[in-house]
């Protein structure tokens, strides 16, 4: 590991470690499986932008992936149909000017349409709703199933608020994932797969 590398996981650690803060080791270890299986063009999409900022009980995802891409190359995609979340999150982002791109679109309309390769995935654009947990759960698997093909092999998805008795808002998407061939390979506040050149 590099100086820079080891400043940024320090970084990481030094800001978001927290005993109760359960998205933690998710996203640390994505990160380095993102480091690990791409180069400096890789691209992290994410559905569904940070909404404020401090936010760590959402786990404020848009400042740690475009911070990663600013240190380590990349480009941060992040799609969200609120334009104000949209704006919130480009003043997060503020320091990562070049590195992330702010999309204001249906994220399943996105996906059907992008045309390059995505190295990190990351669904979380619907709030799981216990009284309505199908209208989430479908909407994720919407998007899975337009960004599948689009993914680079090897890839990471990587799938939040899965920490429920029916596996939250990630419930479909995370069955169809498995059933294509990915291994999971972390399950708790949120859920780690690797689409492998197997899965094709």
């Amino acid at each position: 590991m590099t100086d820079k590398q080891k400043w940024w996981f320090e970084w990481y650690y030094a800001r978001y470690y927290q005993p109760h803060n359960f998205r933690f080791p998710s996203f640390w270890s994505a990160m380095l499986m993102l480091w690990q299986i791409s180069d400096y063009n890789r691209i992290i999409v994410e559905t569904g932008c940070q909404r404020a900022k401090p936010d760590l009980g959402s786990g404020e995802s848009t400042f740690i992936f475009a911070n990663f891409c600013k240190n380590f190359g990349g480009k941060l995609i992040t799609v969200d149909n609120n334009d104000e979340y949209l704006r919130t999150a480009r003043r997060i982002a503020s320091d990562c000017f070049g590195y992330v791109e702010f999309v204001l679109d249906d994220s399943i309309s996105f996906l059907s349409g992008f045309d390059d390769e995505i190295n990190l995935l990351y669904l979380d654009s619907c709030d799981y709703d216990v009284n309505n947990p199908l209208f989430s759960q479908e909407h994720s698997l919407k998007e899975i199933e337009a960004g599948f093909n689009k993914m680079a092999n090897p890839a990471i998805v990587l799938l939040d608020d899965i920490n429920f008795g029916d596996f939250g808002k990630g419930a479909l998407s995370r069955q169809y994932l498995i059933e294509h061939g990915c291994l999971e390979l972390y399950l708790h506040q949120q859920s780690i797969f690797l689409k492998e050149k197997m899965s094709e």
